[in-house]
């Protein structure tokens, strides 16, 4: 059988290869001891009726602290176990994690917590993973202190609905607590060649057309960071309501200027028409900071309406293209993963 591959099929599969070459899939898997638990439907009642009126509440009992208007089989109440600001300082740190690898990696683009990550940025990225992850596992140590306290102080406001079985010891606790970070390879098994040279090469087909769509998506994620950005100075650089000006965030300014400077490294798609853009706003950029922005208002206009010009271009490249995650599989990666 003879195969005829068109210009186009090997565009796409040059696509496809250029995107593996200039990165590699990195999966970090977050998890963590859930604070919500499903209330036992026999701890459920349904508040009788009188004629059409609800009957007073009688007084609750630890056996039956929850009463409802409606079919306790057709109720799912959850209850939280705890609240701790030692816990919170988990959460918040793992929110940190995901929003760090956002700026760093191409994010979703897989399966949840999965993420492309650009050669030039490994060394950088696995050093800031691993100080992180230092980080989190001295939160759970102090969590794991402090949980028999917590768990006693939650026993009055749970009241009939405290479960002791609801929660670990503090010895239990520290491993439901993880954080896994590895460096993965998606492609086809060579030893699948030697057993059917007819499905490896359907299967290699298969996988290239798969990266050479998230090629595009990749693409795609890159023009609209870089359009939200500029909207977001856009609105800083213009006036308020009242004609005021508003003061320009220093913040604003540093996560503009970190996008860009690490847009080079992030650009694994070789998108020439976003380079571009990219250089013309680092050029507006150049040597301005928040205090300027906020003081000249000639600067202001210059720079408001060179960045009008960059979200035009901007608008016409990204048209109505929406972005999606490309799922490998139909495993559920679970619920403490981040993306």
């Amino acid at each position: 059988m003879v195969t005829f591959t068109t210009m186009e099929d090997q565009t796409r599969a040059s696509l496809g290869s250029d995107l593996l070459n200039r990165s590699v899939c990195l999966l970090v898997s977050l998890r963590k001891l859930g604070v919500h638990r499903t209330v036992r439907r026999e701890k459920i009642s349904r508040i009788l009726k009188n004629e059409g009126n609800t009957l007073p509440f009688p007084e609750q009992t630890p056996r039956d602290p929850v009463q409802v208007d409606a079919d306790p089989q057709m109720v799912r109440i959850l209850k939280v176990l705890f609240k701790s600001p030692e816990y919170d300082a988990i959460c918040r740190i793992d929110r940190k994690i995901g929003k760090y690898l956002q700026t760093r990696c191409l994010p979703s683009l897989l399966r949840k917590g999965a993420y492309l990550l650009p050669i030039p940025l490994i060394e950088e990225v696995d050093r800031a993973l691993s100080n992180l992850a230092e980080q989190r596992k001295g939160l759970v140590r102090v969590l794991a202190g402090k949980f028999p306290q917590i768990v006693r102080e939650s026993q009055r406001p749970l009241g009939g609905l405290f479960n002791p079985s609801d929660y670990p010891s503090a010895e239990q606790l520290e491993e439901l607590f993880s954080m896994v970070v590895r460096y993965i390879t998606f492609g086809v098994p060579d030893n699948l060649r030697e057993a059917s040279p007819l499905i490896f090469q359907r299967e290699q087909n298969k996988a290239q057309s798969m990266w050479a769509e998230a090629t595009q998506e990749v693409r795609q994620v890159l023009r609209l960071g870089l359009l939200e950005f500029v909207d977001r100075l856009i609105n800083g650089l213009n006036p308020r309501s009242d004609g005021k000006q508003k003061t320009f965030r220093t913040k604003l300014l540093s996560q503009i200027t970190d996008f860009l400077g690490v847009f080079a490294a992030r650009n694994i798609t070789n998108d020439a028409e976003l380079a571009q853009l990219v250089d013309r706003a680092k050029e507006l950029l150049a040597g301005i900071d928040a205090k300027a922005l906020s003081n000249d208002q000639d600067l202001r206009r210059t720079l408001q309406k060179g960045f009008n010009e960059v979200k035009q271009s901007l608008d016409a490249m990204v048209g109505k293209q929406p972005t999606r995650r490309i799922l490998l599989s139909d495993e559920d990666p679970g619920p403490c993963e981040i993306s």
